[in-house]
């Protein structure tokens, strides 16, 4: 009897848990379902909008080109001004091409008929950079009345044509996004623009843009392995949290690194020591790792240029409970810091790396990750115990991972450092990898002598 109650609780608990297993699939291919709608949608409109702003302009630059020619009493600067012609018509059919890479079928014949308009126009402007200054005097005027300027008008008609049928395309994706966010229960979604032009764009351009539902508050929680950030969508292209460091925040989470490979040196392994493990986070951030940390009782000290973030780092502190105070924040650079504290013999347990792919400041200058990485690395190296962890991390997109690894290992191997473990971990899975994108972040966990 007692066997038959066990085989039922077994069989209910395995069901259980394939019912747990299935909704989390269809909750996963809801959400990457809820993404794709979003990234097609703003992608595509962004795109369409921006080809046909440049077509506008590319349209009244051709038009500026005639006038100056027109205007100009020789003909000695025709070459020239036929030239500039040449060159915004070229870009301007370029741009009207664009329009055609994410087209729809009901958008062909307008698109082939704006392409027809726009080729009638610039035939019709390429004629006159031929006339002579005597036939420019006696038909520029009747010409550009009669001709260019209804031809002007019809062309333009027709891009508004494109621009109506591209939003109205817009907002039918907008409505599929409400139905299936109403099947997620998701309360609003916001749609983020990748760019490398991070420093040219205002925070509210970077930001993330509220694309359907309700406006998240200016600053809110998340839970991550059972901590709590701080984020928002207000300050610029970083919300307060990198999604893809989610695993390494977990190795420090646990202590654990690798298989064989703990955070602990050997000296703190011991039950009867009560020390507590030093840590300190370079370019902190909002201090993601070091809340991490500190969760586990170790002491960190995070260090970062932005007295901003330090303060948003403060608060994650805070909502998790842990006293601020009992850790030490430190606002400069990193390079000048690190020599400030090697000064003082100050060492750590564990030193975490994650510089961006490029940054200045007026104490260290300018700093490429693909060119200064071993720099940074030797500078930190003074700092770490004998038997410390290295962390080290980059974003460079186009750094070889093999030539990220050799920078770290050679700058330990020039500081007569020896690598006692080594543990290399790439992007999560949920950040795909293809020849289009290939992986960005690469992190290296190293046990030092």
């Amino acid at each position: 009897m007692r066997s038959r109650s066990w085989r039922v609780l077994i069989v209910g608990f395995g069901a259980l848990l394939i019912l747990m297993g299935l909704y989390g699939i269809i909750a996963a291919r809801r959400a990457q379902r809820i993404y794709a709608v979003t990234q097609s949608a703003y992608e595509n409109h962004r795109h369409a909008q921006q080809a046909l702003a440049e077509l506008r302009s590319g349209i009244y630059l051709a038009g500026l080109c005639l006038r100056d020619y027109l205007l100009d009493p020789s003909n000695l600067r025709a070459d020239r001004y036929r030239e500039q012609f040449v060159e915004v018509r070229a870009s301007t059919m370029q741009y009207a091409n664009q329009l055609r890479r994410p087209t729809r079928p009901e958008d062909t014949l307008a698109l082939e008929r704006l392409e027809g308009e726009l080729e009638a126009y610039f035939g019709l402007l390429a004629q006159v950079f031929e006339w002579t200054p005597q036939r420019k005097i006696l038909l520029s005027s009747r010409f550009l009345r009669e001709q260019v300027l209804p031809r002007r008008k019809s062309v333009l008609a027709m891009a508004l044509e494109v621009r109506d049928l591209n939003r109205v395309h817009f907002a039918r994706q907008r409505e599929e996004l409400a139905r299936l966010a109403k099947t997620f229960a998701a309360r609003g979604v916001y749609h983020k623009i990748l760019t490398r032009q991070v420093r040219r764009a205002a925070p509210a351009e970077a930001s993330p843009q509220l694309v359907l539902g309700e406006a998240a508050p200016e600053r809110f929680t998340v839970r991550e392995n059972g901590v709590q950030f701080e984020l928002s969508f207000a300050e610029g292209y970083s919300v307060g949290l990198f999604l893809d460091q989610r695993d390494n925040r977990r190795r420090l989470l646990t202590g654990h690194v690798a298989a064989g490979f703990s955070l602990l040196p050997s000296s703190l392994q011991s039950p009867i020591t009560d020390r507590r493990l030093q840590i300190l986070n370079t370019f902190a951030y909002t201090c993601g790792f070091s809340v991490c940390a500190a969760k586990t009782g170790a002491r960190t000290t995070s260090l970062d240029l932005s007295k901003k973030c330090l303060d948003w780092g403060k608060r994650n502190f805070a909502v998790n409970q842990l006293d601020p105070a009992a850790h030490d924040f430190i606002y400069g650079d990193v390079f000048d810091w690190l020599r400030r504290l090697a000064r003082k013999q100050r060492l750590y347990d564990v030193i975490l790396l994650d510089p961006p792919t490029f940054s200045q400041s007026k104490e260290s200058g300018v700093f490429r990750a693909d060119k200064d990485y071993g720099r940074l690395v030797m500078a930190a190296l003074p700092l770490l115990r004998t038997g410390g962890v290295l962390f080290a991390s980059t974003n460079a997109a186009d750094w070889p991972p093999e030539e990220f690894l050799a920078a770290v290992t050679e700058a330990i191997h020039r500081a007569n450092r020896k690598i006692l473990q080594q543990h290399y971990v790439p992007q999560p899975p949920d950040f795909p990898v293809t020849r289009a994108e290939p992986a960005y972040l690469k992190t290296v966990w190293l046990r030092v002598e």
